[in-house]
């Protein structure tokens, strides 16, 4: 009955019992020890931004169980280089916060944890690093440039269960694409992109997706590879159009993989080049010791030398009364028995005699050769003895210049040593308006009327009386007599004096005038500004700074009505802008004269002596105020010399009343730069 119960009998079960007793043996006799892993690395997520030099910004992310626990992760890489790791963290249920990188060398580092971790435990790793590596490679298909972009992450000694690469794009989808799914072939198609079969082959799962940068959606290809075997790289490679990356780099020469295998975490020994083959090994071994061996032995092989070549060089000695064997076996003037290239017990002599013979050989074939050469006339003037090439004498340059030094200046002074030659006649005109000797009658054209000319004081003053004309008008030889003569008094004042440090003082009145001027009240800006408008005046920004002073009305005679008076004129956007009127005036008659920038003192002075019937005929009009000025600020010439006066000879009428150019650009440089009547 038990038989009849059982479904196998005896008999039936031996054969199975057999299997199974020869299975154990043979797993009890053959099977190894198995050993753990220091980890067990779980998953792997590169999510690779492309920039637009073809670089990359990376957020690597590793996902593993510890077995062990530990405090550092010794070794990581191979990064590209040069890369710079911006931040470095572990999260874990018993650890959070940052890591500190340490730089080993040849693209590996060293994080230290923020503290140990615990066996069994799963932890995630995220590094942002940015690689200074292109990752955009020149190609081409059917005459198209195209760029590879491409990455692989860094290398683990172990196993990896799920590999993940984003490839960021730099291609913006457009903004109906709401999901994934929304992504179709012919949008990508759309976007020139070309890819790899192999490469696509090769992973497991692919697809492409998008990633939010930027307030733009790029297109990004998803690229997954699961059980990657230890010391396995996960490369991914796509084509785009160069015109994507305008600025990407040219390419770099390194390698386009790490060549060597990565460190895993604390517990697992290093993969590096190892040692040097068997037989480099034995050959350096072998040199060392040669090395050694002669620098031992100098004394025996230079003594072997000595009897071998001294004889004959002896005898060539006698014969010519030269030094040869002074020169071969001891160049040295003294004798010296411990010398790397001297020594005669230890260094190197042996080796160096050799050589020391064969220069002086080359020497004696040359000697004979030369007087072979003269035989020919013309080598023979070319081989002949030059004389001593000449050499110009040094010239020592003697200053007067008293350092720290500052001269004495008049305001016309101050103005012509500041490059503001233009400013410096103005303040001329102004002077004699204040003692009565003029009259102002026109300020565009500048007319003057001479009242009384003994009233000029000093020698610029008369000679601008002097030169004006019967209609009181001041031609262009005028104004070179004016300037010349400030420039002549300027010199006699300035010879010993230090041209910075009176610049400076210079500059530190006009900003003295200037902030007396704010400080004083409305009622009395009006009498501040007429005692020191000669400071004032001598500011690069004088219209913008007198822009808003709270003086609306002044005398017609006042300094103040003849330096910011100025009329309204059409600018971009049928706009009425403000343009200095007096100013305009000493311009117009400028770009007639003057032709070249100021450079130093005494060239601040280039007139063509264009007269006042040139000018009128060339600018059509009744009556023209030459109001010959020179000596352009840097400023002025530049902007007036090349847009101006191209502007001004085709159609003046037209600029001065709606040319959008004039009124933009010509008013704001005569108030920053001109700033004359």
């Amino acid at each position: 009955m038990n038989q009849a119960r059982n479904p196998m009998s005896r008999h039936s079960r031996q054969p199975l019992l057999a299997i199974a007793a020869a299975m154990t043996v043979v797993f009890m006799v053959g099977a190894q020890p198995i050993v753990a892993a220091p980890v067990d690395l779980l998953e792997t997520d590169s999510q690779v931004f492309i920039l637009d030099d073809g670089t990359a910004d990376v957020i690597y992310t590793l996902q593993f169980r510890d077995n062990e626990g530990r405090t550092a992760i010794r070794k990581i890489g191979q990064f590209y280089e040069p890369m710079h790791i911006n931040r470095a963290l572990i999260r874990g249920n018993d650890l959070d916060g940052l890591m500190q990188a340490a730089p080993l060398g040849d693209g590996y580092y060293r994080l230290d944890l923020p503290g140990p971790t615990s066996a069994g435990n799963i932890y995630r790793l995220e590094l942002h690093f940015r690689s200074d590596r292109r990752f955009a490679d020149p190609t081409s298909r059917d005459g198209q440039d195209l760029l590879a972009l491409w990455f692989n992450p860094v290398r683990w000694g172990l196993p990896i269960e799920k590999s993940v690469i984003h490839l960021v794009l730099p291609l913006a989808l457009p903004t109906e694409v709401q999901k994934h799914e929304d992504i179709t072939p012919a949008m990508v198609d759309a976007l020139g992109v070309l890819t790899d079969p192999s490469i696509l082959n090769a992973q497991d799962h692919w697809a492409f997706v998008y990633t939010d940068i930027h307030d733009e959606r790029r297109l990004t290809l998803y690229a997954e590879r699961r059980a990657l075997r230890s010391e396995a790289t996960h490369l991914v490679k796509i084509y785009i159009p160069a015109a994507a990356l305008p600025g990407a780099a040219p390419p770099v020469i390194p390698p386009t993989e790490p060549t060597e295998v990565v460190e895993t975490p604390e517990g697992t020994p290093a993969t590096d080049s190892g040692p040097l083959p068997f037989w480099k090994e034995r050959v350096a071994f072998l040199f060392g010791l040669w090395a050694v061996f002669l620098f031992v032995a100098n004394s025996f092989f230079l003594l072997i030398e000595f009897v071998l070549i001294s004889p004959l060089l002896l005898i060539v000695d006698k014969i010519a009364g030269t030094h040869l064997v002074k020169d071969v076996f001891r160049p040295a003037d003294k004798v010296r028995w411990i010398h790397p290239t001297h020594g005669i017990l230890f260094g190197w002599s042996a080796v160096l005699v050799p050589f020391r013979l064969l220069w002086i050989l080359l020497g004696g074939v040359f000697a004979l050769f030369t007087p072979i050469l003269r035989i020919h006339p013309f080598l023979a003037l070319y081989l002949k003895k030059k004389g001593p090439k000449y050499v110009e004498p040094e010239i020592t340059v003697a200053t007067f210049q008293k350092s720290g030094f500052v001269a004495d200046l008049t305001p016309p002074e101050a103005a012509v040593m500041m490059s503001r030659p233009i400013k410096a006649v103005n303040l001329v005109v102004l002077e004699l308006q204040e003692l009565g000797a003029i009259k102002i009658l026109s300020r565009n054209p500048l007319q003057l009327k001479v009242l009384d000319a003994s009233l000029a004081v000093t020698e610029p003053q008369t000679v601008l009386i002097t030169g004006l004309s019967a209609q009181g008008l001041l031609p262009g030889q005028g104004v070179h007599d004016l300037l010349e003569t400030i420039n002549t008094a300027l010199q006699a004042k300035t010879w010993r004096a230090d041209r910075t440090a009176t610049l400076e003082r210079q500059e530190e009145a006009v900003e003295g005038a200037w902030r007396s001027f704010r400080r004083s009240s409305s009622s009395r800006r009006m009498d501040t500004f007429n005692r020191t408008y000669p400071y004032l005046y001598l500011s690069d920004r004088f219209f913008d700074r007198l822009g808003d002073t709270g003086t609306k009305t002044a005398a017609l005679d006042s300094p103040f009505s003849a330096l910011a008076s100025s009329r309204p004129v059409r600018g971009l956007g049928d706009a009425l802008e403000s343009v200095q009127n007096m100013a305009e005036g000493v311009v117009s008659g400028i770009e007639n004269v003057a032709a070249t920038t100021v450079g130093r003192i005494e060239q601040f002075f280039n007139f063509d002596g264009e007269n006042l019937a040139v000018a009128q005929q060339n600018r059509g009009e009744a009556q023209v105020a030459p109001a010959f000025a020179t000596g352009y600020d840097a400023c002025h010439s530049a902007c007036h010399s090349a847009c101006h006066s191209a502007c001004h000879s085709a159609c003046h009428s037209a600029c001065h009343s709606a040319c959008a150019c004039h009124s933009a650009c010509h008013s704001a440089c005569v108030s920053s730069c001109a700033g004359g009547f």
